[in-house]
């Protein structure tokens, strides 16, 4: 077999409904050239070990890897980088799939417009029912500004890590994990660290990605408390991230995508206090907001969190 050209990262836990379809839907991907499909199975509390075995017994390519204890999403991804033999890598969570004809889609299009990123739409997948995204759309970016300005925007440019081909090189040069956050909000500053490397990126108003919503899944479950602090954590990530390179044009963006920003924190507040939120909790956001938008430089700033993400960096860069 011909060393692949794409790698598909699969990251699993307690999906023992949903990984047979995932892992499928990429072991038969319709294409022109090699790939291979890699998956890292979380010690899980169900049967998803048993179900990946049993799809390993049919299609010996799939190349499995089983953490002994529970890791985040963001650790497994990690975990699965070194083994990934192609030179562009897709994620995919363990409750989504792809369409046929995903991968063929994005590598010809990296390929016509000479980009290191194309990122795709998806579906919404509820109850059976396929919701297509209504917001993507075709579009080239060619300029920090462009990029960041589509990120920040979220709206045809989401911050997630699936549904976007990358060269895998911008995550072995420049990647920034962030799992402290519990595996909520911990793709923003991958994808904006790894977006400082690039000066082209492509969308695809097609919907590639079959993205789940199931009740009881982890982003429908209390396990999604205190999504606002997470939120703000990540965010206050890509602000350093950004004074740290010294990356002056992601920053201005960043600060002209406030009143963006802010509203999605406030969508975050109202699943919180869903959950029940104390009054305690929802003053302790104020100076962290405050702080996220301050004109000043964070670093050197003696706050906690902000200590947590610089150790982050220095555990990253040994």
């Amino acid at each position: 077999m011909s060393r692949p050209l794409i790698s598909i990262l699969v990251v699993t836990y307690n999906n023992q409904e949903d990984i047979e379809e995932c892992l499928l839907s990429a072991l038969k991907q319709k294409t022109t050239f090699s790939f291979e499909v890699l998956c890292h199975v979380s010690a899980s509390l169900d049967e998803t070990k048993t179900v990946v075995e049993k799809v390993k017994e049919k299609y010996p390519s799939l190349e499995a890897h089983y953490a002994l204890e529970r890791t985040s999403l963001a650790k497994g991804r990690e975990a699965l980088l070194p083994f990934a033999k192609g030179d562009y890598v897709l994620f995919l969570d363990g409750d989504d799939a792809l369409e046929e004809n995903a991968l063929e889609v994005l590598m010809q299009t990296l390929i016509a417009e000479n980009s290191s990123v194309v990122s795709c739409s998806y579906a919404r997948y509820i109850e059976g029912k396929k919701k297509p995204y209504l917001f993507g759309k075709n579009a080239t970016y060619t300029s920090q500004k462009q990029i960041f300005n589509a990120l920040f925007a979220d709206i045809s440019l989401r911050s997630f890590m699936w549904g976007k081909l990358m060269k895998k090189d911008l995550f072995l040069q420049n990647r920034y994990v962030f799992d402290d956050i519990n595996d909520c909000f911990e793709d923003i500053p991958v994808i904006a660290s790894s977006f400082l490397k690039i000066d082209k990126l492509v969308t695809i108003k097609n919907p590639l990605v079959l993205y789940r919503l199931r009740k009881g899944s982890l982003t429908e479950s209390s396990h999604f408390q205190k999504r606002t602090y997470r939120h703000i954590l990540a965010l206050l990530a890509v602000r350093l991230t950004f004074e740290k390179e010294g990356a002056v044009i992601p920053l201005k963006s960043f600060f002209a995508h406030k009143n963006r920003i802010i509203l999605s924190l406030l969508y975050d507040k109202k699943r919180d206090k869903k959950l029940g939120g104390s009054k305690e909790y929802f003053a302790s956001l104020k100076p962290l907001i405050h702080l996220l938008f301050q004109k000043k430089p964070l670093l050197g700033t003696q706050n906690k969190e902000l200590l947590l993400i610089e150790k982050k960096w220095r555990e990253i860069e040994k």
